[in-house]
C-alpha cells in the first residue's frame, strides 16, 4: 500500500486501475488513497462474485481477487458504477464529461 500511496502522491496519475487487490472490506479507502486526492470505486473478492462450487466446498479461494479504480478528485467529472450482475469482480465507471461519456473498467 505504501507504493501505491507514493506512486500517487509523487506522480498524480489522473486515473488508476488495480487489479487482484487482495483487498477485504474491514481496509477502508482512506487506508490506500487520500479521500481527498481520489474518489475510489472498488469490487472486493466475496461469495457474491465467487460462490462456492457445491460439488467441490474446498475450490473457492476467499483470497486474492478485487479491482479497483480510482479517480482524481479534481478532475471536473461526474462518475459512477455502472452496475453489472454477474460471478466476477468487474468494475465498471462511467465518467461524464460534458456532452461525453468514457467508460472504464477493471476486471
Amino acid at each position: 500500500i505504501f507504493e501505491l500511496q507514493h506512486f500517487a502522491i509523487k506522480n498524480r496519475p489522473s486515473v488508476i486501475v488495480l487489479n487482484e487487490t487482495w483487498l477485504k472490506p474491514s481496509i477502508n479507502n482512506s487506508e490506500l488513497l487520500n479521500p481527498d486526492m481520489y474518489k475510489i470505486y472498488r469490487v472486493d473478492r466475496s461469495l457474491q462474485s465467487h460462490p462456492m462450487d457445491s460439488t467441490n466446498p474446498h475450490k473457492y479461494k476467499k483470497n486474492g481477487g478485487g479491482v479497483l479504480i480510482a479517480i482524481d478528485s479534481e478532475l471536473d467529472v461526474d462518475s459512477s458504477i455502472v452496475k453489472i450482475k454477474c460471478n466476477a469482480e468487474i468494475l465498471t465507471i462511467r465518467l461524464k464529461a460534458g456532452f461525453q461519456n468514457i467508460h472504464l473498467c477493471s476486471l
